[in-house]
């Protein structure tokens, strides 16, 4: 079993967005997949239609219920779902820092844990991190997220300090031919981030959206403009898993 973290402590650079692609994507591989929705915002579970579940994090995390008993299984074979909710506000620094660790040894046949955290640092943040095999930092390509993604390396380097880190730039205009104002942005953070930043880009895509708000599936069909996204998204889950998955096969509408 390993488990994938998404965590930045900036709002808005997708955490829930490639948390959920990468569910879908290695659950669509076979992988049974399980996805922690640790964000107040609840964006995972709202599209996977699992918003207004009665137990949700905020009742696990309370230790009102076990992991086991509050999961829940989706429409997408092989990809099932901790609901979250708004209520995790009201527990932010109550949370022990190895209950989720302890939580997730209970679980049997997952391959893959994935959890989408929340911008912050509190107690929910921590466990989560403390929990993990490798943190996925994404950002957007701008000279103002600099900061933020040095603190979220620091910070989860004082927490766990051998723990694998990637961060991934999402929302790229031009992943294949950068602009000349991406090129000097990129070579900062080549700079400051030798080491941990993946050869990876995610593309500033409208198929990004769709997928999470409709549920369009991103991993088939015949245009060009998804089998190349669908590409992106697999050189991306090859690269933080260490996997080699095959190749998609395209067809459908």
């Amino acid at each position: 079993m390993k488990v994938l973290n998404f965590y930045s402590v900036k709002g808005g650079t997708g955490k829930s967005s490639l948390s959920l692609l990468s569910g879908k994507f290695l659950a669509s591989k076979g992988k049974k997949t399980l996805i922690l929705d640790l964000d107040p915002q609840r964006s995972i579970s709202k599209s996977l239609g699992k918003s207004n579940e009665e137990t949700t994090a905020y009742q696990w995390l309370l230790g009102d219920s076990s992991l086991k008993d509050t999961l829940q299984a989706t429409t997408d074979e092989n990809l099932y779902l901790l609901p979250g909710s708004l209520k995790l506000l009201k527990i932010s620094e109550s949370v022990n820092q190895n209950f989720i660790q302890e939580e997730i040894e209970t679980l049997n046949g997952f391959e893959y844990i994935i959890i989408d955290n929340q911008p912050s640092w509190n107690s929910i943040v921590r466990t989560g991190i403390q929990a993990s095999h490798k943190v996925v930092i994404p950002s957007l390509l701008s000279l103002f997220d600099l900061e933020e993604v040095s603190f979220a390396i620091e910070e989860t380097r004082k927490l766990k300090k051998e723990i694998e880190i990637g961060v991934i730039l999402n929302r790229v205009l031009k992943v294949d031919k950068p602009t000349n104002e991406e090129k000097e942005y990129l070579e900062m953070f080549k700079d400051d981030f030798k080491g941990t930043l993946l050869s990876s880009m995610i593309p500033n895509s409208n198929l990004v959206r769709k997928s999470i708000d409709r549920q369009e599936d991103f991993l088939t069909g015949k245009t060009d403009t998804k089998k190349k996204f669908s590409k992106i998204v697999h050189s991306f889950l090859e690269e933080i898993t260490g996997e080699g998955f095959q190749p998609t096969l395209f067809g459908g509408n």
